[in-house]
């Protein structure tokens, strides 16, 4: 697979008070491709599209990947991320205190919320596995 970019996956929580945390993981080698829409969306507007595929062996900051429903059943996710629904991904390196939505959306044009995502890890050469993820 060709790669080239460096990723940011913001994953989605809530912390102990209910409220929305959103988890950097900055992952190297990704392939990330852009697609202007050209047919009518559901609003009348154009409607464009991220894709984003993550090679099995790509380099998430030493962090490990772990399917969504055992994220949420975690306490410590510190070692881990994951791919769910409206999570927000970046193109290029994003971390530190930004861990609002509004800001994280504004600081770029190079993001967009996931809408669906795959795990395609579990079959083929290591040369082929990797996790796909879709959005507008």
């Amino acid at each position: 697979m060709q790669t080239n970019s460096t990723i940011t996956i913001f994953n989605r929580r809530l912390d102990a008070s209910g409220n929305d945390v959103l988890i950097p993981t900055v992952i190297d080698r990704a392939s990330w491709f852009y697609g202007q829409g050209s047919s009518k969306g559901q609003y009348g507007d154009n409607e464009d599209s991220y894709s984003v595929r993550i090679p099995f062996d790509a380099d998430a900051s030493g962090k490990e990947y772990i399917d969504a429903c055992q994220w949420k059943n975690l306490t410590d996710v510190s070692g881990y991320w994951t791919i769910q629904k409206d999570d927000i991904v970046v193109r290029g390196e994003m971390s530190g205190s930004v861990t609002d939505q509004t800001e994280i959306m504004s600081a770029t044009d190079d993001c967009f919320l996931v809408n669906s995502f795959a795990n395609n890890t579990i079959r083929g050469s290591d040369a082929v596995k990797h996790w796909r993820i879709g959005g507008v």
